[in-house]
């Protein structure tokens, strides 16, 4: 969550200007943010406050967000589920029985 005590506000576009240039030099424009902070990037949203009429975030919510991506990614990759409902129950094989 974010603390407007603790946490130092920017703007989308401040937020975006202090993100490493991609592609081709540029970096991510600010409606890229306001897309992550609204539809998600695979399942993760981009924590936001709105100040007045502004949507903000800080330095930590980027953080959290691209540490979830990358976890979110790297059990993609290792083929691994994220969600409770892929353990099998504590004795269980977890295999189909045929027959």
């Amino acid at each position: 969550m974010i603390n407007i005590e603790n946490d130092k506000l920017m703007t989308l576009a401040e937020a975006a200007r202090t993100l490493p240039r991609r592609r081709r030099g540029s970096r991510p424009h600010a409606s890229t943010l306001y897309r992550w902070a609204t539809r998600g990037l695979g399942g993760v949203r981009l924590e936001v406050i709105r100040v007045g009429g502004t949507l903000c975030t800080s330095q930590a919510a980027l953080q959290s967000f691209f540490q979830e991506l990358t976890e979110s990614n790297d059990a993609y990759f290792l083929g691994v589920s994220l969600t409770k409902e892929s353990v099998p129950p504590s004795g269980s094989t977890g295999k189909a029985s045929h027959g």
